[in-house]
């Protein structure tokens, strides 16, 4: 049975009320079902964890064919946005971990960036998370940060990783700092920011004298962090987007 859903928020019943998709003019079948539920996403009536109605019961209610449900269904999928259960249904994900590919940074590789606009905007935004870590990081945010320095580093005093194992610690340590902006929004976005700068972060521990210059770099970071220096923290951080910089030029 279809259950009642107010304006506001799920109903938390079964499935969320068909009747909610209508149609829109000048619309191909598929973009009809994407409009919809993105609309539904962003008023909140459709919420993490909802179950949308049946296949049977969307094409209907948005005069469009089952085919362009599951079209639809295959795109939001590829994205994360939905889960579609075998044998129970199709349900609004509750996080965007498993999707295929980010929108967003496909929607940063088609803008083409050259180099200067790259550092430009990975050094603003490293500036914006160092200063929220200074403003809302508690010591265990600290502790986590330097622990993945400090593994870095025994890394590279020992010699025993390559440079794709580096660039892993590389990454750690600035997805560490993200997680202790306390601010989730941020941490998704310099999320997908670091999967269009991992090839090049793992070109700059192919050389030793500037993958050590990196991990300098990061100790300098986070000692202004301990310090809860803003002005060290800007100095440590562009010096390393001068390092990465250097080395993604054509």
């Amino acid at each position: 049975m279809i259950t009642s859903f107010n304006e506001y928020g799920s109903s938390n019943k079964d499935y969320v009320n068909k009747n909610m998709f209508t149609p829109q003019k000048k619309e191909t079948a598929v973009d009809v079902v994407i409009s919809n539920i993105k609309r539904l996403l962003l008023t909140r009536k459709l919420l993490p964890g909802d179950k949308l109605p049946n296949e049977t019961d969307l094409a209907k209610n948005l005069n469009v064919s089952r085919g362009s449900i599951r079209e639809a269904m295959k795109i939001f999928s590829a994205f994360g946005i939905v889960e579609i259960k075998q044998g129970d249904g199709t349900y609004i994900a509750k996080s965007t971990t498993n999707s295929l590919f980010d929108p967003l940074l496909f929607s940063l590789i088609l803008a083409e960036p050259d180099v200067e606009e790259l550092a430009e905007f990975r050094q603003l935004m490293e500036l914006d998370i160092a200063t929220l870590i200074i403003k809302n990081s508690d010591p265990e945010d600290l502790n986590r940060i330097e622990n993945v320095y400090l593994d870095m580093l025994k890394k590279v005093e020992t010699g025993s990783a390559s440079p794709a194992e580096l660039s892993r610690c590389d990454l750690d340590f600035h997805l560490a700092l993200s997680s202790a902006t306390k601010n989730r929004l941020i941490e998704r976005t310099y999320e997908f920011i670091l999967d269009f700068y991992a090839l090049s972060i793992e070109k700059t521990h192919e050389n030793e004298a500037t993958g050590r210059k990196a991990l300098e770099t990061h100790k300098q970071i986070l000692d202004a962090l301990k310090e809860k220096s803003i002005e060290k923290a800007a100095k440590a951080i562009k010096n390393s987007v001068t390092v990465w910089k250097s080395l993604s030029r054509p």
